[in-house]
């Protein structure tokens, strides 16, 4: 517990320098692992047509699924939560949920990101303000399916409406990435912090965790969250 205790002493210094009111978190089991969203870790020279067709289908295979007045923003957010390739990264403002998914699956060295959105959006666009889907000129749709719009910025912070039960209870923000061929740390290094978490201080990140009555139930609150929950529970010993 005492390594769990000056890591966490140390995370609160690296969150201090970050700055900002609001900062973003992301958790990685693996320290290995790149801030790209999951389109970018294709090899596939015929990604862009991809992704047009795989939004295609997933649009019109949903039928009732979907609500028909959806926006593409929504749409691109529900493929995301579904498991789907898209150019969003998942990040949260909550430092006990990057945790939890940094822990959750590892078998060795795992880290948390800091990311500064305001700083980001800031360098991207000159204005150091947290954009909502709808700020932006274009729409999902206009930008990387229609492409009747073209984003100039390679990666933006967003925040989007968190009607939906895991985005709301997640406290969910994106990075919506223009440039699928360079990680995040690599394009605007000045603008995120890496903090790896030993095996050794597991334990009792675990335990911080359990505490803060973080758990797979509190932040997927459907059957399926509880089930895990109790499968974890009860027989995973």
């Amino acid at each position: 517990m005492n390594e769990w205790i000056d890591l966490y002493k140390e995370i609160l210094e690296k969150i201090r320098e970050s700055g900002g009111d609001i900062l973003f978190f992301r958790g990685h089991c693996d320290t290995n692992w790149k801030l790209m969203p999951t389109l970018g870790r294709f090899s596939n020279p015929n990604i862009s047509q991809l992704e047009e067709v795989t939004y295609f289908d997933f649009q019109t295979r949903a039928g009732s699924l979907l609500s028909e007045h959806n926006s593409s923003w929504n749409n691109a957010f529900a493929m995301q939560h579904h498991g789907l390739p898209t150019r969003l990264l998942d990040w949260s403002e909550n430092f006990s949920t990057a945790l939890y998914f940094a822990l959750k699956n590892a078998s060795q060295e795992c880290c948390i990101w800091i990311l500064n959105p305001f700083e980001l959006n800031r360098v991207q666009k000159n204005n150091a303000e947290l954009f909502r889907p709808t700020d932006l000129e274009g729409t999902y749709d206009e930008y990387f399916i229609s492409k009747e719009k073209h984003m100039n910025e390679k990666v933006l912070a967003i925040s989007p409406l968190r009607h939906h039960p895991r985005v709301f209870n997640q406290r969910a923000g994106f990075t919506i990435h223009n440039e699928l061929n360079a990680p995040l740390e690599d394009i605007f290094p000045k603008v995120v912090k890496k903090i790896v978490i030993p095996r050794s201080a597991q334990e009792g990140a675990s335990q911080f965790l359990k505490l803060a009555g973080v758990s797979e139930f509190t932040l997927f609150p459907d059957l399926d969250g509880l089930a895990r929950e109790l499968n974890s529970e009860h027989f995973s010993r």
